[in-house]
């Protein structure tokens, strides 16, 4: 149950009741809706509310930062798409992604795959787990070259920091 996550948005509210009822409250809930979280999100800082509009935003933009870093990897051609469909802009100084209403309008679907590993990476950070960063994976090779660390294993720390392009998942 405690590895379990749902959207528990609009309709979704319901499929979590349900799912209380059936297994008590040890899953994740995700809420699309609303403000920003209040959960740290690199080390200098940075709180959701200041970068983003509202909480979906920073679902699927956190999504991105675990791609950017490595730490996701795999997702299937549907998912890249819905990902890849959905337009950002800025709303004075904080990213804002498009509603679902005017995604659908555009394109056609809703991006369920997409939501759902959304879910997937909030359900992680809920439980501490941040995207690993350029300025970590620096941090993480100088620890292992003061440990007297081998050549190919402070290579291999950080390899996967590239940006966009160097995904192999697109």
């Amino acid at each position: 149950v405690e590895n379990f996550g749902l959207d528990a948005t609009g309709t979704g509210r319901g499929v979590a009741y349900a799912v209380s009822t059936a297994w008590g409250s040890g899953y994740h809930k995700t809420e699309f809706g609303g403000a920003p979280s209040e959960i740290i999100m690199d080390e200098d800082g940075k709180l959701p509310r200041e970068v983003f509009d509202r909480r979906v935003t920073e679902l699927w933009f956190m999504v991105k930062d675990f791609l950017v870093s490595g730490m996701l990897k795999g997702l299937d051609a549907k998912s890249v798409k819905e990902f890849c469909s959905r337009e950002y802009s800025m709303l004075g100084k904080k990213i804002r992604i498009e509603t679902k209403v005017e995604m659908k309008a555009k394109v056609g679907y809703s991006p369920d795959e997409a939501d759902a590993i959304a879910v997937l990476v909030d359900m992680v950070r809920s439980r501490g787990v941040t995207p690993r960063t350029k300025k970590r994976a620096k941090v993480e090779r100088e620890d292992l070259v003061k440990r007297g660390r081998e050549d190919s294993e402070v290579e291999s720390v950080g390899a996967e920091e590239g940006g966009w392009g160097e995904l192999s998942v697109w």
